[in-house]
């Protein structure tokens, strides 16, 4: 496949959520993979500088059409691709895409909604119809059966409102990981090579501990810190205490234990809290034995 043909995917994928906004939500998640097969693949005179000028001179012709659209797409596509190429392919940064690439899209929406009131009214009305949408979908079910949750959601529709637009950047901290850990993935069973446990950097727990804090205020803006802080950390110590956990049952021929934990995922998500903590909690104890080959960076 042409190498540009996987730049042209790429913008077409996007371009469904203009079309196709329903399925869009899924298949975002494979833009930067085909970032990440533009850059990787060869190109007539095998130079990165050309590469990149044509990524470059495709999102300022794009940003001629839409700015907006151009930067949405950079932040959320294109650098968890470059993340992982500039990680893997060219050793030239020690930074974890997984972890990292996500970090200037939460910077932009923390500011966005922060500094910017009209966009967070408008953020903040597609929530709230949003939200009124699904109540108005649920009217009819009697009280009884409705779930404690449910109905607390429909008789306070303006504060989920506000709290679901303070969780944004943590939202899209994860949409955006995930994306750069599927393309992480793509990028090595495309090149056969052997994956480094994932591993958050010791000093991330400080953030962790400090963001904590926040919960202890009486202000929601304030206090949406420690949501937000939650959120992301979790996710992250999930990953690595599931990675930790795999490499474990690995070593003591015990495999067939992850479909066990899968199905206890299903059926209790505080196992997800759980095996976070395992995450958590190898940062000191090395539970799998993996930090002396890790390079925490």
């Amino acid at each position: 496949m042409n190498s540009l043909a996987f730049l042209l995917v790429a913008f077409f994928l996007y371009s469904l959520n203009i079309f196709i906004p329903q399925i869009a939500f899924l298949t975002n998640i494979f833009i930067p993979v085909f970032f990440l097969l533009f850059l990787d693949s060869n190109l007539t005179s095998k130079d990165d500088k050309l590469k990149y000028a044509i990524l470059i001179v495709s999102f300022l012709l794009l940003g001629m059409y839409s700015y907006r659209i151009a930067f949405n797409i950079f932040f959320m596509a294109a650098l968890p691709a470059i993340f992982v190429y500039q990680r893997y392919r060219k050793n030239k940064i020690n930074l974890e895409p997984i972890i990292f690439a996500p970090i200037p899209a939460l910077v932009i929406t923390v500011v966005i909604i922060t500094f910017f009131s009209e966009q967070r009214e408008f953020f903040l009305k597609y929530i709230l119809k949003n939200i009124e949408q699904i109540s108005n979908s649920l009217k009819d079910i009697p009280g009884d059966e409705m779930s404690a949750r449910l109905r607390y959601i429909i008789n306070n529709k303006e504060h989920v409102a506000l709290l679901s637009l303070y969780l944004m950047p943590s939202i899209s901290y994860l949409y955006i990981s995930f994306m750069a850990m599927v393309t992480k993935k793509v990028y090595i069973i495309k090149n056969r090579e052997q994956e480094v446990p994932f591993k958050v950097p010791f000093y991330f727990v400080w953030f962790f501990i400090i963001g904590g804090f926040t919960f202890l205020s009486n202000v929601l803006e304030i206090k949406a810190i420690s949501y937000n802080t939650f959120i992301i950390f979790i996710y992250l110590y999930f990953i690595q205490g599931s990675n930790l956990i795999t490499v474990i049952l690995i070593k003591k021929r015990l495999i067939w234990l992850r479909m066990v934990i899968l199905f206890l995922l299903l059926i209790h998500p505080y196992v997800i809290i759980a095996i976070a903590l395992v995450g958590l909690f190898d940062n000191w104890f090395d539970f799998g034995g993996t930090n002396k080959n890790v390079d925490e960076s």
